[in-house]
């Protein structure tokens, strides 16, 4: 059996460093660098910390990260409440937008603040591959206000357009409560969506000319999850999570793709987020969430998921501990290793056996940190596309 406490286990001092760290950082380095790389930061340290680092460990991955970071730019317009929609998608009014949330944030106390903006943006927080969400996810669930300002700029910045007209509901293909997530991927797997292969760009462009051009499949298919039931939300959720994790590791035998990685990592920001929502918005999240997964699986190829990858994967005399997993976790300067490895520990802890699928047992959770220590030590280690 796993152990009990590996969710959230802060060594002394590691959280106030991390929190001062931060806080130094809101003020002085920009969300992205190199033009689109997101800034995971806050991603890195608040999950080294949950996971047990030692206050140098944190230090130390803080001095190494910031080193490729830029400074922030000088905020050069006046964004208010009355305005702040103008610029949506303005990709150089990060820190306009920061000011301006920084502001609401310190006015209106954190929750109001998600509750009036979330709700607007949470469409548009699918953007730059799910960062702005994930932003929002780690600020919710670590009570940064800081961070959550950055989330919300983060959106307004690089924000997923055209997402309304399919999460919102109307008429529509009737739902089917034996409809599965799985069922739709392979539903997308035998769809032609024509001028997505010659589509030239990175991930957000292609993401971007789905929804522009074939967005009426995403919203079909979207209808065919039932959601109706208020009881079954939850298990809505865990459903998300599971493909989520089949989608990382249970596609290529010996890679990992960095897309679906961030569909792991998305979900994990609507689990925390998920409680923090009305029903109606929860529901929405829900879509959204699967919206995000759909279209991050189509843009990477569509694979194949077969889940004899992982169970397949090491023996069971070659596993190796919970122990020895977080230790190798904690030792990677590779930021998404550490928050896969921790999305599924928190899956596994917060979640009972008998509320997952039976596939999904402790040692199938194992298996997929496993590979992923095993696998990735350096972003090129993944796979693109």
């Amino acid at each position: 059996m796993a152990p009990s406490h590996l969710t959230l286990r802060v060594a002394d001092g590691a959280y106030k460093l991390t929190e001062n760290l931060l806080s130094k950082a809101h003020y002085t380095y920009d969300v992205v660098y190199q033009g689109y790389l997101a800034n995971h930061l806050p991603h890195g340290l608040y999950t080294l910390c949950a996971l047990g680092a030692s206050t140098e460990r944190i230090q130390e991955f803080h001095d190494r990260y910031v080193q490729r970071l830029e400074p922030k730019r000088k905020a050069n317009t006046i964004i208010d409440s009355s305005n702040w929609t103008e610029h949506i998608g303005n990709k150089n009014f990060y820190s306009d937008y920061l000011r301006f949330f920084d502001e609401e944030v310190n006015s209106k106390g954190m929750k109001a603040t998600f509750d009036l903006y979330f709700n607007q943006l949470m469409g548009e927080s699918l953007g730059a591959a799910l960062h702005p969400l994930i932003d929002i996810g780690y600020a919710m669930e670590f009570s940064n206000p800081m961070l959550l300002s950055e989330g919300l700029s983060y959106t307004c910045m690089s924000p997923l357009q055209d997402t309304s007209k399919i999460l919102e509901d109307g008429e529509s293909i009737q739902s089917s409560a034996d409809l599965k997530i799985v069922d739709l991927l392979k539903e997308l797997q035998a769809i032609h969506l024509p001028g997505l292969r010659k589509e030239k760009g990175n991930f957000s462009s292609k993401t971007k000319f789905l929804l522009q051009n074939h967005w009426m499949v995403f919203k079909d298919l979207i209808a065919k999850w039932d959601l109706s039931r208020s009881d079954e939300l939850n298990a809505k959720l865990n459903e998300l999570t599971e493909a989520s994790i089949l989608g990382v590791f249970a596609t290529y035998p010996q890679n990992i793709d960095f897309f679906l990685v961030h569909g792991l990592t998305g979900n994990h920001a609507v689990r925390i987020l998920f409680s923090n929502l009305p029903e109606d918005m929860q529901r929405k999240v829900l879509k959204v969430n699967l919206l995000g997964l759909l279209t991050d699986y189509v843009v990477q190829g569509s694979p194949e998921i077969d889940v004899n990858v992982i169970t397949g994967y090491k023996e069971a005399d070659q596993e190796e501990s919970w122990e020895n997993i977080l230790e190798r976790t904690i030792a990677t300067d590779e930021e998404h290793v550490l928050k896969v490895v921790r999305s599924l520990i928190y899956y596994m802890e917060k979640v009972p056996a008998a509320k997952r699928s039976e596939l999904f047992t402790e040692k199938f959770l194992k298996k997929c940190a496993l590979k992923m220590v095993d696998i990735i030590h350096l972003v090129g280690d993944y796979r693109f596309d």
